[in-house]
């Protein structure tokens, strides 16, 4: 906070008129109000000309100007260093009095009816300094207060679920209202004389009775990231996905800008129209929040004293000790250099073959060059007895055993940007061996596909080839898979799946859009040799099912997902319990109907065309990565405000992943593990590549 003295100081610096006319100028803030400024000067309206009017609307625009300008050298006063009051925040006071002083002179304010009437110079400063943290939420502008830990927190790693619905992400709805949670607990500012950058001039002026002028509600809009030398733009707030209502429609949705009611207790959010239809239980303790963005960008600030966003400078490290580009160039610093994917990743036979195939099908050449990384892989199982309901589980489990077992891998694509590295494209994918005891019954899940909008070229051209062949050279990759399959499930506008935030301009498919999509995809890839043919749900069940048996049950697949809706329709049901075995089961088969005629058009079975060609070695494991979970990768993202909004935000969320990627493997918190024993335990660098393709020793490695 600036200290009285210092102002003062300053303004007795003034020449000229600053002896000749006193001036009096207070900046005053109301408790628990909007801000406000009040010329404490009473006048007599003697006329009510035009004239009069037209010079008191001028006068009443100089004030408020002369406030803001006051009040920005308060606010700016909070955070910066007193070394450069003599430039700026001096030239800030000066400019605004000395035009305050020019313009109380020429209308004779001060003098009606009386001679010798003054202002007094007056700028009453607070005793206490005000954390910048509280003001409009937002971090302050200082390296030292960006620093500060993050409002939202999430529960450890290894405690994350790790179950992936496709359909709707109901176990992300803790975690987004606890970001909502923590971001409308900000504290409001409640001190004296200081303005707050909270809105608008909403009323110019008040004339009571007695002819007294009011300037009212005049609030000063300085922006949280005022002076950043990075880019033009002010004032910029991370994004906010959806919120998941906890009502049993799977599709309804909390938007940005809308109202909700919020169960602190249960940490359950309701939109409005499910709240009244909410159990009286959950209805308890609840209140009704705003779903708005909270926090804003982090700004640096170099020694130099610019101003820089976090994501402009693509800043990687301590907040506190980061050096913007000039310094380091003028003072011959080493620029930091961080780990990109392209060359601190190792690549493995499945992402070298992408290479090849996918920039060669579309003659993608320099920059535009797409590159793969497998980000994380693990071996996984789940009982079955949280997969199917309890009046089958016995007839489930002679054909699974007690629990199913699979590999799930996450596959990344990037590309080069505007000097950076973007992430674009990914692909979660799970591997069936032996699927139900069926020796060789081997099948491929395609679990997600994501994309963003930030390649070049940009369109469902290149994530259609990245999709093809990445699912054919996976199916021959370690053994031959058999069989592939996908569920063509969008999310709803403003739902993420991998990729956080994307740009809202992104308008997502409908269901009938990405149905078609795949299927033009896909016999692209029957014409060209990859695939042997499509099929849908509704040609492979022409007559539909009989019994939930003959559905297959891979982990978070649709028919476990609609397995459970049906159960839990089924119970929700008065007498439910009632009745025999083959009742009940009668009734779930009744609920499950509507669910399996939505599949008949959205569920694909694809045989790929690899039989007559050779197997890539396999890929090792590389877990605990946070990224071949799903959902451990949103969460991170989340926590850590890693957004695909723009190709500005995803090139530095691009890095940050990465860099955090590359750390956790050098702690050795990640770990790599051999499928069998004819698969080494370490990849290849693309450096390790190069020197045996350059040595006359034959490579021994298979990956």
């Amino acid at each position: 906070m600036l200290p009285q003295s210092h102002v003062q100081s300053m303004i007795g610096t003034q020449s000229g008129e600053g002896s000749a006319i006193r001036k009096r100028a207070t900046a005053h803030r109301r408790r628990g109000s909007s801000t406000s400024g009040t010329v404490d000067k009473k006048a007599k309206l003697q006329e009510t000309s035009a004239q009069s009017l037209q010079q008191k609307d001028k006068l009443i625009a100089v004030v408020g100007a002369a406030i803001n300008g006051l009040s920005n050298v308060l606010l700016s006063g909070v955070t910066l260093d007193p070394a450069i009051f003599s430039e700026e925040i001096k030239a800030t006071i000066e400019n605004s009095l000395n035009h305050l002083a020019k313009v109380v002179s020429s209308q004779g304010i001060g003098q009606s009816g009386s001679s010798g009437s003054t202002m007094e110079h007056e700028f009453t400063a607070s005793p206490s300094p005000i954390s910048t943290e509280h003001l409009d939420g937002s971090r302050g502008t200082t390296a030292e207060i960006a620093d500060q830990p993050e409002t939202l927190l999430v529960e450890n790693e290894s405690g994350m679920e790790q179950n992936d619905n496709p359909d709707a992400d109901v176990t992300l709805q803790p975690l987004q209202a606890q970001a909502v949670k923590s971001a409308e607990n900000i504290e409001q500012v409640e001190a004296d004389n200081i303005p707050r950058n909270d809105g608008v001039v909403n009323e110019a002026e008040q004339i009571d009775n007695n002819g007294e002028i009011e300037v009212e509600n005049i609030a000063v809009e300085v922006p949280h990231d005022d002076g950043v030398v990075c880019c033009s733009e002010r004032n910029l707030m991370f994004e906010i996905a959806n919120l998941i209502c906890a009502n049993d429609n799977q599709k309804c949705r909390v938007k940005p800008g809308d109202k909700y009611q919020f169960n602190a207790q249960k940490n359950k959010v309701f939109c409005l129209e499910c709240f009244s239809n909410a159990k009286e239980d959950d209805k308890k303790d609840c209140e009704e929040r705003m779903h708005k963005k909270s926090e804003f960008e982090i700004v640096l600030t170099c020694t130099c004293e610019r101003k820089w966003h976090k994501v402009c400078a693509r800043y990687i490290g301590n907040n506190k000790k980061f050096v913007c580009q000039q310094c380091s160039k003028d003072k011959n610093l080493p620029i930091p250099k961080y780990t990109t994917a392209k060359e601190n990743l190792a690549t493995t036979a499945l992402t070298d073959i992408l290479e090849v195939v996918v920039n060669g099908a579309l003659g993608l050449k320099g920059k535009e060059l797409v590159y793969f990384r497998e980000m994380g892989s693990a071996e996984a199982k789940k009982a079955l007895k949280t997969l199917v309901p309890s009046l089958h589980h016995d007839d489930f489990k002679e054909i699974y055993n007690e629990t199913i077992d699979y590999v799930k891998r996450a596959l990344f694509a990037f590309q080069e940007r505007e000097g950076g590295e973007v992430s674009f494209c990914a692909m979660y994918i799970q591997e069936y061996q032996d699927f139900a005891n069926k020796k060789g019954n081997n099948i491929i899940i395609l679990h997600y596909l994501d994309t963003a909008p930030h390649s070049s070229p940009s369109g469902g051209r290149l994530s259609g080839t990245i999709m093809n062949y990445t699912l054919f050279h996976a199916s021959r990759t370690g053994i031959r898979f058999t069989q592939i399959e996908l569920w063509a499930q969008p999310p709803l506008q403003g739902d993420d799946y991998v990729f956080h935030n994307h740009p809202s301009e992104q308008m997502y498919k409908t269901a009938s859009q990405l149905v078609d999509w795949y299927k033009n995809c896909l016999q692209i890839g029957v014409t060209k040799g990859l695939f042997e043919s499509v099929t849908m749900f509704g040609d492979k069940f022409p007559n539909g099912i009989q019994s939930p048996l003959e559905l297959d049950m891979f982990v978070d697949g649709p028919f476990e997902i609609m397995l459970q809706w049906a159960d839990r329709a089924r119970k929700s049901v008065e007498n439910s319990n009632k009745g025999t075995v083959l009742q009940k089961r009668e009734r779930l088969m009744s609920h499950l109907e509507p669910y399996i005629k939505e599949l008949k058009s959205t569920y694909f079975y694809i045989i790929p065309n690899n039989k007559e060609i050779e197997l890539l070695p396999a890929s090792p494991f590389i877990q605990r990565t946070f990224v071949e979970n799903r959902k451990d990768f949103l969460y991170k993202c989340m926590y850590k405000h890693w957004q695909w909004s723009s190709l500005r935000t995803a090139i530095h969320a691009t890095s940050e992943m990465v860099n955090h990627y590359c750390e956790k493997l050098d702690q050795g918190k990640a770990k790599a593990v051999k499928w069998n024993d004819a698969v080494p335990t370490t990849r290849r660098t693309r450096g390790q590549k190069a020197e045996e393709n350059n040595s006359s020793v034959p490579s021994t490695s298979s990956s």
